[in-house]
């Protein structure tokens, strides 16, 4: 024979469980959301993470739903200005087909959640043994809802996460020392005026004489020509054309040309 004090005890531990399994696809909404668009100028990524932190930490689980499924259409503007402005960016693009199977999805389970919080199924009856059945029955079909969600947001999370040590070991590595010392010389003021040059002294073919573009670096920037070696780490401006990889470069005995090379 079915025992109420036992069914009674079990409704409201099924009740205490799916609240808690809510609280955990909550909490990796938040973790999802805070690196979902998160761009900075890396000189103030610090200031940046906190304030999305705490941004994230006063969003309720509806808000944190409707930041997760806005689609960032921008993202390649905004990886644009990233660049000039030397930062950091981390968009996360789910694709079309995801936003509009999971809307109605995270849209159902947070109705679920709220009346869970909210009403606790007020039309629900201790004293009936069916009523208790039955609201054991929804809470049951209810966790398999949520846990599904949970593994598929976990999902998200791990990719996020071995992102991050990809992107950590990236930036510890040779290979990014490498790019960061090519992108400054790219923009380095020498290199900079090799190009304005151009426009002065190419010829009908677009090809520029260094020798000449030399001469006319001594007397505009003098001292960038004097640190050549110290602050670019070129022993000539034809080393300089070679490393900065901007430049097609041709000899003709001992006279060097350079041009740019088409984008």
């Amino acid at each position: 024979m079915l025992n109420l004090i036992r069914l009674k005890s079990e409704v409201l531990q099924k009740i205490g469980r799916n609240l808690f399994l809510f609280q955990k696809m909550e909490g990796l909404l938040k973790y999802i959301t805070y690196h979902q668009n998160l761009s900075s100028p890396l000189d103030k990524i610090a200031d940046t993470q906190e304030k999305s932190f705490q941004d994230v930490k006063c969003k309720t689980m509806g808000q944190l739903i409707k930041t997760h499924l806005v689609q960032d259409t921008n993202h390649e503007n905004n990886n644009s200005t990233i660049e000039e402005e030397n930062s950091i960016s981390l968009n996360i693009d789910f694709g079309p087909c995801y936003y509009e199977y999971k809307t109605q999805v995270l849209k159902d389970l947070l109705d679920e959640r709220n009346n869970l919080v909210h009403h606790s199924y007020i039309n629900f009856d201790l004293n009936s043994i069916n009523s208790c059945l039955e609201v054991q029955k929804q809470l049951d079909s209810q966790e398999t809802r949520i846990l599904s969600e949970i593994n598929s947001l976990q999902g998200i999370v791990t990719t996020i996460q071995k992102s991050k040590h990809l992107f950590i070991d990236y930036i510890k590595s040779d290979a990014y020392e490498n790019q960061i010392r090519l992108a400054w010389l790219q923009s380095s003021p020498l290199v900079l005026l090799l190009k304005e040059l151009e426009h002065e002294i190419s010829r009908e073919n677009g090809w520029s004489y260094l020798g000449e573009a030399g001469e006319l670096i001594n007397k505009r920037t003098p001292d960038e020509r004097v640190l050549l070696q110290k602050n670019y780490g070129c022993r000539s401006l034809k080393s300089l054309i070679v490393s900065s990889k901007i430049f097609d470069i041709r000899e003709e005995g001992s006279r060097c040309f350079y041009r740019t090379k088409p984008s």
